[in-house]
């Protein structure tokens, strides 16, 4: 079992050692046909049947287990239940909304908070605006910033191209990032605006991530199948 820290609505986090002596597979989450893994220092969302990255992919999984091929090798990681990837270092810095507040309807917003409901593979998704143009995100805290792949950047029309070089740590190697800033980011009536995104050339990650420095500034409560997002 790994060591990491969790909070309470975490289902567990496993890993193994696959392949080579250096390889580390962490299950972040599972749920149906869907899973978050960690190969190494890279963090993957995959979806049964698509092809992860040049050397891993996953096959099936439910909220038990995520069955994935790992340089040609079969690897199955258990876990006790299905949680999103939320880590108490993600959380630092996030204040808990009241108890006490009145719930809201499903995936409606109210004034300057949002209700979000996991959907049936066990991920929360955020249907936001991105400089005024439509991004369906899948709500992750142990992103460190908004992450889009290249090719979803450039559907959306950002100019990235003269963006911040950084560098990320991928199971291929070392990957070249930009880094620019998005003027603003808005989920319902929740508007964060000056908020860094990170560019990773490609379609990987398969979903943008909505990460830290969007979450940072709204306080967040996790109850089960629900999430509740509020602007500071």
């Amino acid at each position: 079992m790994n060591n990491i820290r969790t909070v309470v609505f975490i289902a567990g986090l496993l890993s193994c050692v696959c392949g080579y002596a250096e390889d580390s597979l962490q299950l972040i989450m599972t749920g149906s046909n869907r899973a978050i893994v960690v190969l190494n220092s890279e963090r993957l969302v995959l979806k049964a049947g698509e092809t992860g990255n040049a050397r891993i992919r996953l096959i099936e999984s439910n909220s038990d287990r995520a069955v994935l091929n790992l340089d040609g090798k079969r690897v199955v990681l258990e876990t006790d239940a299905v949680a999103a990837p939320i880590l108490d270092d993600a959380l630092a810095g996030l204040s808990p909304i009241s108890q006490s507040e009145p719930a809201e309807e499903p995936s409606q917003s109210s004034g300057r908070s949002i209700t979000l409901w996991a959907e049936d593979d066990g991920f929360f998704y955020a249907d936001a605006k991105v400089n005024r143009k439509p991004v369906r995100f899948l709500v992750d805290t142990g992103a460190t910033t908004v992450t889009f792949s290249s090719q979803q950047a450039d559907s959306i029309g950002l100019d990235y191209q003269n963006g911040r070089i950084g560098y990320a740590s991928t199971a291929s190697g070392i990957t070249p990032t930009r880094s620019i800033t998005l003027d603003k980011v808005s989920i319902g009536r929740i508007t964060v605006r000056n908020v860094e995104a990170s560019i990773i050339p490609g379609r990987f990650p398969q979903d943008p991530l909505l990460g830290g420095t969007f979450l940072s500034q709204v306080n967040m409560n996790r109850s089960g199948k629900k999430m509740q997002l509020k602007k500071r």
